[in-house]
């Protein structure tokens, strides 16, 4: 293949070599020499102006291709349980691909706000999802939460009392950023800055209510015990996969296992 591409070579050389196509590699590829190397610039400028390929440095790629390896962001838990990263550098114009992340059972727990550098290959599947992820390492955790008192200032803002007896340091939350929550309830909270001076500022993320109430008297106990609020993703991916008893099974008036089924209550 010698020669300058047409436009529509060029494309598909770009869509073959994802990644690995800078101009260099282009002109090398086509045989493209002297003059028409400066028309080999300009259709690469018109073809990235249209929005069809992508820079990333000197590399091209299909405009929405993402590196086999890169910094992402995690968001999650989906309503189906699943977490999902989004690449820390994407354009704020266009929608990121979704990236769905696959845990091993080595692999530390993520959670909503962690950076990560993972590994990721592309799929093609029907609910939308383009890419599947692999953790290399978790680089930053998102911010620290904590479950505690809400307790007002009368004056739109609060603090928060830590049920942890062995944290005793009250967090600040700011006008604006309670929630809903009223004074006395049972809150979970998210640091967002930490102050030179004074209190450490929060914000409400969840409300449990009365701290008396059985629910919260379980939350309570789990915190002051050093029991982890949510499951590592290994976890609930296993658990989302296990059978479950057939519904007549469960109800209070199922009879009892027959000789051809074992019974799991």
């Amino acid at each position: 293949m010698t020669g300058l591409p047409d436009r529509d070579q060029l494309i598909a050389w770009i869509n073959d070599n994802p990644g690995h196509a800078a101009k260099r590699e282009i002109a090398r590829a086509f045989g493209v020499k002297g003059a028409d190397r400066v028309e080999l610039k300009r259709l690469i400028r018109s073809l990235e102006d249209e929005g069809v390929i992508q820079r990333r440095g000197k590399r091209l790629s299909p405009a929405g291709h993402l590196p086999p390896v890169g910094l992402f962001a995690v968001t999650g838990p989906a309503p189906d349980g699943e977490l999902y990263l989004t690449p820390k550098d994407w354009p704020d114009d266009r929608d990121p691909p979704r990236i769905v992340y696959l845990p091993r059972k080595a692999d530390p727990a993520l959670r909503a706000g962690d950076t990560a550098l993972a590994k990721i290959r592309p799929v093609h599947e029907e609910d939308g999802v383009a890419y599947e992820a692999r953790l290399i390492r978790r680089l930053t955790q998102g911010a620290p939460r904590r479950v505690g008192i809400f307790r007002s200032d009368g004056e739109g803002g609060g603090r928060i009392v830590p049920v942890d007896k062995k944290d005793d340091r009250e967090w600040a939350v700011p006008a604006g950023a309670i929630a809903g929550a009223r004074d006395g309830d049972l809150v979970e909270a998210e640091r967002v800055s930490r102050e030179r001076f004074g209190l450490p500022r929060a914000k409400i993320v969840e409300i449990h209510g009365d701290p008396h109430a059985p629910k919260s008297l379980s939350l309570i106990a789990m915190v002051e015990h050093g029991i982890p609020l949510e499951f590592p993703a290994p976890v609930l991916a296993e658990a989302q996969s296990a059978p479950v008893l057939a519904e007549a099974q469960s109800a209070p008036d199922a009879p009892g296992p027959g000789p051809e089924r074992e019974d799991l209550r």
